[in-house]
């Protein structure tokens, strides 16, 4: 008998009921248990101290210390655990907030229990969760990934404004814009995980990308994953 281990997840919300409800949710997957809970971002960071931590849920709007805060903290850790920001408003600048800063996913508290579920499930295997058009709304709200005019009309003529990329390189950013992890987009493709890993890798230097969520960003700006 193979025994499966389970994501260890921390949920982070100073409301009560709503990590009750997570707590719920997680207690009927087979693949992730709760290892434990924290009622704000200070107390999160105590309890990544004492446990194993694969994943961490956490509100954004909190008390003593909030989720963008919390998120800081977590990316200065030798080994982070992904991060998965949950709110109850979708706001713009929220959304540029904890994506800047390196968030796995992005989600509302509203969602189903098994959107929820198969969120955490795309994180952990290394995807980015956000829907093509909160990618689009993300570009129009980080300068930093758009094209400055004046850097556009200093550039070499020759220079092409959208890589040349190969159907096999196209397919594979298709599905990196529809945020689907390398071993995902190895079996939608039939390719090895090493050679997708590859072909990311190319990719992310194509497009002059320092992650995938700029990848994606980018490659929706040029036409592609639509």
């Amino acid at each position: 008998m193979v025994l499966r281990v389970k994501t260890a997840l921390l949920l982070v919300d100073d409301d009560p009921l709503v990590l009750e409800a997570l707590g719920h949710y997680f207690a009927t997957a087979e693949d992730m248990e709760v290892r434990a809970t924290a009622e704000n971002g200070k107390d999160a960071l105590e309890q990544l101290k004492t446990n194993d931590i694969d994943a961490v849920i956490a509100d954004i709007h909190m008390p003593e210390m909030d989720g963008t805060e919390l998120l800081r903290e977590i990316n200065k850790l030798e080994d982070p655990p992904v991060f998965i920001a949950m709110t109850a408003m979708d706001d713009d600048d929220t959304l540029k907030e904890v994506m800047s800063h390196k968030a796995a996913a992005y989600i509302l508290k509203s969602s189903k229990p098994a959107y929820i579920q198969d969120t955490v499930r795309e994180a952990v295997r290394g995807g980015t969760v956000v829907a093509p058009q909160s990618l689009t709304r993300l570009f129009q709200q980080m300068p930093e990934l758009q094209t400055d005019d004046d850097d556009a009309a200093a550039a070499p003529a020759h220079a092409p404004e959208t890589p040349n990329i190969s159907p096999a390189q196209e397919r594979i950013l298709d599905l990196v814009c529809e945020g689907k992890s390398n071993e995902e987009i190895a079996t939608s493709t039939h390719y090895a995980a090493g050679t997708v890993k590859k072909y990311v890798s190319s990719l992310l230097s194509e497009f002059h990308a320092k992650s995938r969520l700029e990848l994606a960003v980018k490659a929706l700006k040029a036409g592609y994953g639509k």
